[in-house]
């Protein structure tokens, strides 16, 4: 099963950097459902993590409870 996963993975990774994904697909199989899947969702994740926060967010507390968080 962890070779399985780690097939789909490796699948994945090349169909994303490949200039022509679907050959990729072609050669992934059965585990091609799994490997568009991913594909899938990663095309629908877009670049929101590179989008900063509106400004005026408030910036993340440094206290959790009766706690702070410390960084050293």
């Amino acid at each position: 099963m962890i070779e399985r996963e780690r097939r789909v993975q490796e699948l994945f990774e090349r169909a994303l950097g490949a200039p022509d994904p679907q050959k990729t697909l072609e050669e992934a199989g059965d585990l091609r459902p799994q490997v568009e899947r991913l594909l899938e969702s990663h095309a629908r994740m877009g670049d929101f993590l590179a989008v900063p926060p509106p400004h005026g967010w408030p910036k993340p507390s440094r206290k959790r409870g009766p706690w702070s968080v410390s960084t050293s």
